[in-house]
Parts: structure tokens; C-alpha cells; sequence
């Protein structure tokens, strides 16, 4: 008898790192306080409708990394999709985008960390504490894999907790309408580009294929891992929507022009002690994220050194990296005192970077599921990969009209890795590259 309730328990810890890494890589809270704002900007009340019709594509987003998980064990993730399934050529473009998307996504949640506390304690405390949590975090992750691993499971259980209790007191105490579902601006590409940050919510859940070579029984419990991650965070994220909505009620409109209105309401209807546990929580939501993207990105790196796509380096060095662009990122900020709009601008970088290298793991994997004639797979990855180019497309387009610089620095950015590709190809770099899997 002990020996099998050793098995159990066993089986459920290993389950319980693929679940913690990606829920935790959703940021629940972050979602709540910063994408949500930004989602409302642009449609206001239907937020509700955004988040439903992002956990629907989710669903299809996730096929991919879902099925991968179940035959392939490879801490490379996407990038040895592509590899494998489309060429050496492929692998490379999707490391050097993932390689960007990584690069980005701590600043994005280090800009986070300073708008909100640059609204709680006002600039001057802000620069610094942002400082110290990066510092924190970064040392939490250069302790190693399990250090961070534990870490996402007990920080990622008390968000959700704290996270539901939230919603259940905003959904009783507001009085706010929802919105009917047909008068949804569909037809706008103001919605689309609203859709480009919803469907970021979910970004996160695939990056479990990032720590599969970390989990015993891989094949079995990363796929695991993924699916009640979704179902979860999809709950979260729906309920959320629904409860800002009748908590705020007509107040959305202040909400999307003032990020941390939200806050300013708590703190109005349900006291002070209220507002510093939302904050608290906001603040714990970004580092367990950070914890969460750095996880999968070190090992993602790493990995790529014993690809020969990269130097080898040190993890130190890796993480270092990672931090010192986000520092800087941090500080340009600072200097023009604008860090909302900085959050907004490399968070919509890291949602165009992420939908580009779930496009191509997608166009990949579909050359192996045509191989094995499986239609349903056929349908789903096509659905997925049209859905995921039609919001990119609309987002840019939109985009031109709005804010230029999100689509200007994609585009740059593109462009630099097609060209950094071609060079390597001319070169002959790309012939050494050795994908290991298993």
C-alpha cells in the first residue's frame, strides 16, 4: 500500500510542474489589472465576449503544443517543431523569434510592475522597488529548475485562490448590465486588435513543452499539465471578464482610460486593506509570471546551445541578459516618464511575436498530420493557423492608424530575422545544427 500511494503522489507532483508552469505563464492577476484595461480601451463593455472568443481559439491554439507534448520530449519547444517537421532552416527563424518573444516578455512585466506602483506610491519609490522585485525574481531563477518550480506551485495557488474570492465579491456587489452578444463590433478592427491582447492571456499555456525534459513521464504529464492549465486559467479569465463588467458597470469607460481605475473603485467600496491586497496580489501575479517566462526561455536557450543554433551559455548569463535588457527598458521609461504606454507597446510586440511562432510551429506540424491523414488534426491546425494570420494582418493594419510603433518594430524585427536566417544559410552555419529529442 505505501509503495502505490507513493506512485500517486509522485505521478501528481510530476503533473503539478507542467500545470504550475503554465498556468502561472498565464498571470491571471497581471491579466486582470493590466491586459484587461488595455482590452477595454479598445471595446469597452464587450470585454466579456473577447475573452470567451479567446478561450474558444485557445482551444485550438493549444491542439498543437497538446499533441506535441504527447510524442516529443524537448526543452527546444516550438523551435524543434519546426525543426524537425520543416527543416533545420524553419527551426532556426522560430529560435530566433522566440529568442525576441523571451527577450521581450520580462520588460513587458517589469513595465507592469512600475506603472502599478508608480500609481500606489507615485514614481519616485516605484523605479526602485521595480529594481528590487526584478532583482528577487532573477535570483529566485538562477537558483535552478526546482528552486523555480516550487516556487510557481505554492505563488500560482495563492493567486488563483485570492483571484476567485475577487471575483466572487465584484460579480455580487456590482450592478452592472453584460452587454448583448449581437451588438458585439465584430466588423471593427479596433476588436481585433482587442482580440491580439485576449488571445496574449492565453499565450503562456504551451510553455510547458519548455520544461518537458525537466518532468519524469513526459508524454503523459506535460499534455496533462496543458489541458487543465487551459481549463482553469479559461475559467478565470471568463469569470474575471464577467465579474469587471458588473462591478464596474458603466464605469468600464473610466477603466479603459485609466488602467488602475479598477483599483481606485476597490478602494473606494471596500476600504484601503481591500486595495493593498489587490496590489499585493497584482505584484505577486507578475513575479510568479516572470518566474514562469524565464523558466521555459532559460531552458529554451540552453537548449539551443546544445543545438549549436547559439553559443553556449551559462544560465547565470542567460537570465543576466534577460534582465539587463529589461532594466534598460525600465529606465527609458522612466526618463520619459510614460510607462503605460512602454507596457502597452512591448506587451503588443510579445502578442505579435508569440501569434508569428505558434503560426509557424503550426504550418510545421501540419506537413506531419497530413502525413498521418488525420482530418480532424487537419481542420484544427488550419482553423488555428487562419484565425491566428487574420488577427495578425488586422492587428497591423489597425495598428497604422493607432499606434504605428507596435508594427513598425515587428516588422523591423521580422525583417532582422529573416536576414540573420539568410546569412547563417549563406554561411553554411545552419549544417552543423543537431536537434536532439526524444
Amino acid at each position: 500500500m505505501p509503495f502505490k500511494f507513493t506512485l500517486v503522489k509522485d505521478s501528481w507532483s510530476e503533473v503539478l510542474k507542467p500545470f504550475s508552469q503554465s498556468l502561472a505563464a498565464v498571470g491571471p492577476m497581471l491579466n486582470v489589472i493590466g491586459l484587461f484595461s488595455v482590452i477595454a480601451g479598445l471595446i469597452g463593455q464587450y470585454i466579456l465576449y473577447a475573452a470567451i472568443l479567446a478561450f474558444i481559439i485557445t482551444v485550438l491554439n493549444i491542439y498543437m503544443p497538446y499533441k506535441v507534448s504527447k510524442h516529443l520530449t524537448t526543452n527546444g519547444g516550438y523551435y524543434t517543431v519546426a525543426g524537425i517537421y520543416l527543416g533545420k532552416r524553419a527551426g532556426v527563424f522560430t529560435s530566433l523569434l522566440y529568442s525576441i518573444y523571451g527577450l521581450l516578455a520580462f520588460p513587458s512585466i517589469t513595465l507592469f510592475q512600475f506603472t502599478l506602483l508608480d500609481f500606489v506610491f507615485g514614481i519616485s519609490t516605484a523605479l526602485p522597488l521595480t529594481i528590487l522585485i526584478s532583482i528577487i525574481t532573477v535570483l529566485i531563477v538562477i537558483r535552478g529548475f526546482n528552486s523555480t518550480i516550487n516556487y510557481l506551485k505554492y505563488l500560482t495557488l495563492l493567486e488563483i485562490s485570492f483571484l476567485i474570492i475577487l471575483d466572487l465579491i465584484m460579480s455580487i456587489e456590482g450592478q452592472g448590465a453584460i452587454p448583448a452578444i449581437r451588438s458585439t463590433p465584430i466588423n471593427s478592427w479596433g476588436f481585433w486588435v482587442a482580440m491580439l491582447y485576449s488571445l496574449l492571456m492565453f499565450a503562456g499555456l504551451g510553455s510547458s513543452l519548455f520544461i518537458s525534459e525537466n518532468v519524469n513521464g513526459s508524454k503523459k504529464n506535460v499534455p496533462k499539465g496543458i489541458l487543465n492549465a487551459y481549463l482553469v486559467s479559461g475559467f478565470l479569465m471568463v469569470f474575471s471578464a464577467y465579474s469587471i463588467i458588473k462591478f464596474l458597470g458603466m464605469n468600464i469607460y473610466i477603466y479603459a482610460s485609466n488602467p488602475y481605475a479598477i483599483l481606485e473603485i476597490i478602494n473606494r467600496s471596500f476600504g484601503s486593506f481591500a486595495f493593498y491586497l489587490v496590489v499585493f496580489f497584482s505584484v505577486l501575479s507578475s513575479i510568479n509570471l516572470s518566474l514562469a517566462y524565464l523558466n521555459s526561455w532559460r531552458n529554451a536557450i540552453a537548449k539551443m546551445g546544445n543545438d549549436r543554433i547559439l553559443h553556449k551559455l551559462r544560465s547565470r548569463d542567460t537570465i543576466l541578459s534577460a534582465f539587463i535588457i529589461s532594466i534598460s527598458i525600465l529606465i527609458i521609461s522612466y526618463i520619459y516618464n510614460n510607462g503605460f504606454t512602454g507596457f502597452v507597446i512591448v506587451t503588443g510586440l510579445v502578442s505579435l511575436f508569440y501569434l508569428t511562432v505558434h503560426i509557424v510551429s503550426n504550418v510545421s506540424y501540419l506537413k506531419h498530420v497530413l502525413g498521418e491523414k488525420n482530418n480532424l488534426g487537419i481542420s484544427i491546425i488550419l482553423a488555428s493557423t487562419i484565425i491566428l494570420l487574420t488577427t495578425i494582418i488586422l492587428t497591423i493594419y489597425g495598428d497604422f492608424y493607432s499606434m504605428i510603433m507596435v508594427s513598425y518594430l515587428y516588422l523591423t524585427l521580422m525583417t532582422s530575422a529573416l536576414i540573420a536566417v539568410m546569412i547563417l544559410v549563406i554561411r553554411g552555419n545552419t549544417d552543423a545544427i543537431e536537434l536532439h529529442y526524444y
